[in-house]
């Protein structure tokens, strides 16, 4: 099957409406906030799987609210670009919410950090296997128990607030974009 693409700049190539791109982001970015959420409620030990899929999940959420701001997506994993990228009023507006939602529990001051955390969850986190591999038994426990200088840092009430402040945003652009 072939597809005409279509002049329409809100169209990708393959004739998909914006609209539509925007919603599969955010509804794939929702799949992987449940699954993490799920293994959250767990007391099993699953490694590092839960950050990893909150940063996938913050990850194309910032996509998909790229998208629909007409801004480049290929940001690799750079979060705090990708954020930089975003309208100041679409910024304030996702910080505004994630303050009100959770407020007392989360600190956006050194927003960049929290970012660039959660991008180093994502892309490096993955291989802390690597990091264990060199150490003994011994110096894992050791290096579990010292929270003062983690191996990875990952601030979940933050990244949470992100994640409810865009998934509200994009769901009020959504519902601009179909009026």
């Amino acid at each position: 099957m072939t597809s005409v693409a279509s002049s329409d700049p809100n169209c990708d190539p393959s004739g998909m409406p914006l609209t539509e791109r925007v919603q599969r982001r955010l509804a794939t970015s929702q799949s992987y906030e449940r699954a993490s959420d799920r293994l959250g409620g767990f007391l099993d030990d699953f490694g590092p799987s839960q950050p990893i899929l909150s940063a996938l999940a913050l990850e194309v959420r910032l996509k998909a609210l790229l998208l629909a701001y007409g801004q480049s997506t290929n940001i690799s994993h750079s979060y705090s670009c990708g954020w930089s990228a975003l309208p100041c009023e679409v910024r304030k507006d996702i910080i505004s919410r994630a303050e009100e939602r959770y407020a007392g529990h989360v600190d956006y001051g050194d927003l960049k950090k929290l970012l660039d955390d959660a991008e180093r969850t994502f892309v490096a986190y993955r291989y802390d296997y690597e990091v264990n591999e060199a150490r003994s038994a011994d110096e894992i426990g050791i290096a579990s128990d010292n929270w003062a200088n983690p191996d990875f840092e990952f601030h979940p009430m933050e990244i949470k607030g992100l994640l409810d402040g865009m998934e509200k945003h994009l769901k009020e652009w959504i519902e601009r974009s179909h009026s």
